[in-house]
Formats: structure tokens, sequence, C-alpha cells
């Protein structure tokens, strides 16, 4: 993390590379916490994320890349904390990331999978089915655009069986 901070400390506020940068350097920081467990982190992924979208000359493929991480570390905070804030807002950034990514792109499959857990995450909070309805339309979504053999497609088809279980309990 020592070489990404001074990658960022070289590049000026107007780089076209920083945002990039910051995505990269919360990209490590997020490692570091998954192979540590260092909770501390989380506040530091999320911190690099946030200033990535905060650069102004923010474009493709950095605009829902930094919306798809940020929304990770949000969702990934509310796992161990449980504030429902994070949550909402770590679905927004997923929403965003969506609106931000052309339709053929490699990254849609995935951020429609997390998009898919979180939904069904607030679902169980909240109750309803809008947000039940919304992650099973994400995760099949993600697994028409994910061929066979694609390592995140069990996820995917993990989110919908989730999903769909859910949706048999309540009707």
């Amino acid at each position: 993390s020592y070489l990404g901070k001074e990658a960022i400390d070289l590049l000026p506020a107007e780089h076209p590379l920083r945002p990039r940068a910051l995505n990269n350097l919360g990209t490590l920081y997020y490692y570091r916490h998954h192979f540590l467990g260092e909770l501390s982190l989380l506040k530091h992924i999320e911190l690099q994320h946030r200033n990535a979208l905060r650069c102004k000359n923010l474009h493709f493929p950095d605009v829902h890349e930094s919306h798809w991480f940020l929304g990770n570390s949000l969702f990934e905070q509310f796992m161990i904390k449980g504030d429902k804030n994070l949550l909402d807002e770590g679905i927004a950034h997923f929403l965003q990331a969506l609106d931000n990514c052309p339709q053929k792109c490699c990254d849609r499959a995935r951020i429609l999978a997390t998009l898919s857990s979180a939904l069904y995450s607030r679902q169980t909070i909240e109750g309803g089915t809008d947000d039940l309805e919304a992650a099973i339309k994400a995760a099949t979504q993600a697994l028409e655009l994910m061929h066979p053999g694609n390592l995140t497609r069990g996820v995917a088809m993990h989110y919908l069986s989730n999903s769909l279980d859910r949706r048999f309990e309540l009707f």
C-alpha cells in the first residue's frame, strides 16, 4: 500500500490516471483487509473510492468501477456492522455503477450479481417484495451475461437460488 500512496502523491489532482490510482489503493486495502482481517481498513477502502468519485476527470471505466468498488465497501461494512444506511448507500452505488456501465461491458454481470445480493439482504430486513423481485431480476440478468464456465456464474446462481427460495417462502 506504500507504493499505492506514493503513486497518488505523484499524480496531480487533474491527472487522468488519478481516479484509477485511488481505486487501486482502495483495492489493495480491500485485499489486505481480507487476508489479515483488519477491520480498521474498511474506512480506508471507502475513502479511496469516494476520493476517486470526486475526481473531476472521471471517465469510463473509472466511473462505474468507482461506484461498484464503493458499493462493495459499504455492503461489506453493512455485513459487519449491521447498519442499514450502509446497505442503502451501497445499493445506490451499485445502481450508479450499472447506469454508467455500457451494456456490453464485461463488468456488468458482476455488478448485477452483487446488486442482487444486496437487494436480497435489504429484503430480509424490510420485508416486502419489491427488493426481492429486483434481486431475482438482477441475478437473472447477471446469469444471462455470463458464459458457462465463468467463475462468478456459481455466485450469481446462488444469489438467484436464495431469492427464488425466499419468494417461495413468502407466497
